[in-house]
């Protein structure tokens, strides 16, 4: 059943430019993500609480809403972001504007459900 720290686990590469070149340009085989399957399984975390009554249950109405936004946001910026190749892991992590707001909107509201961004890069980086 997800909360702000499993949600997150599904969040590596969008959440902290930390996590980021961990599990992006700098990640053992084990442990690298591609842009595209961390979109994916962000979409499809966020889905579950949505869909699943366990995971539904493990949120308020109010948090659920913040997920919904957050959501929203993955939905209208994905097509905004350059998966085909045309520039490099590291211009979109660091440089593309769709790939930021996804970012951003993770993280705030990851941080309002309580997840310690910085803890979590530490114990991960």
């Amino acid at each position: 059943m997800p909360n702000a720290d499993s949600l997150s686990a599904a969040w590596p590469r969008l959440l902290g430019l930390g996590a980021e070149a961990a599990f992006g340009r700098h990640g053992t085989r084990e442990q690298h993500l591609l842009p595209e399957d961390a979109i994916n399984d962000a979409y499809h975390a966020l889905e579950r609480v949505e869909r699943d009554a366990a995971s539904k249950n493990a949120f308020s109405d109010q948090e659920r809403d913040l997920l919904r936004g957050l959501f929203h946001v993955l939905e209208t910026e994905v097509d905004q972001v350059p998966l085909d190749g045309s520039i490099g892991e590291e211009e979109l992590i660091e440089r593309d504007p769709a790939w930021s707001r996804i970012r951003e909107a993770a993280r705030g509201a990851l941080e309002t459900l309580g997840f310690d961004l910085a803890a979590w890069e530490r114990r991960q980086v």
